[in-house]
C-alpha cells in the first residue's frame, strides 16, 4: 500500500501535494479514511491485527522450515518401507492375484507344465512357484523345531 500521508520529525502532510494537485490529494485521503471507517475497526484494533499477521508469518516460516525437515524424514522411512516390504516379498510367500497366467519356477527348471493361473501362484524369493510348489518349497525349508510343530 502506498503511503498518502506521511509524519516525519514532528512535521506531517499529504505526500507530494502542492496547490496544483491538492484537491485530488485531499479526495484520495478522505476516500481512503472512508474505507478505514467502513471496516469499523478501531486503531488499537488494527495494531493488534498488524501484530497477529507478525505473528502468523513467523509461524509460516517455521512451517517451511518443518516441512523441509518432514521431506527428507518422509523420504527416508518410505525408503525404509520399501526395503522392508522387498524383504517381506522375498521370504515370506506372497500370493498373487489377477486375470492372468504365470510360469512356476520350479516346474520350469524340471521340465513339467510350468503355466499355471496367476490366482493360483504365489512369489517367494523373487521367484513365482505354482501352489504345489511352493509347499514342496516350504516343507524342504522347515527346520526340526518346526516340523514338529505342524
Amino acid at each position: 500500500m502506498n503511503r498518502l500521508t506521511f509524519n516525519e520529525n514532528g512535521s506531517m502532510g499529504v505526500v507530494g501535494m502542492n496547490e496544483e494537485n491538492q484537491d485530488i490529494k485531499l479526495y484520495c485521503c478522505v476516500e481512503r479514511l472512508i474505507e478505514y471507517e467502513d471496516t469499523g475497526l478501531s486503531p488499537n484494533e488494527i495494531v493488534e491485527l498488524k501484530q497477529q499477521f507478525v505473528e502468523k508469518d513467523k509461524e509460516i516460516e517455521d512451517l517451511k522450515e518443518w516441512q523441509e525437515w518432514y521431506s527428507m524424514w518422509h523420504k527416508k522411512f518410505q525408503k525404509q518401507i520399501e526395503e522392508l516390504t522387498i524383504e517381506l516379498e522375498t521370504y515370506r510367500p506372497t500370493k498373487l492375484h489377477g486375470n492372468g497366467q504365470c510360469e512356476c519356477y520350479k516346474c520350469k527348471q524340471e521340465g513339467r507344465q510350468s503355466i499355471e493361473w496367476t490366482d493360483w501362484c504365489s512369489r517367494y524369493k523373487g521367484h513365482i512357484y505354482c501352489e504345489d510348489c511352493i509347499k514342496e518349497i516350504l516343507k524342504e525349508e522347515q527346520t526340526p523345531q518346526t516340523q514338529l510343530a505342524i
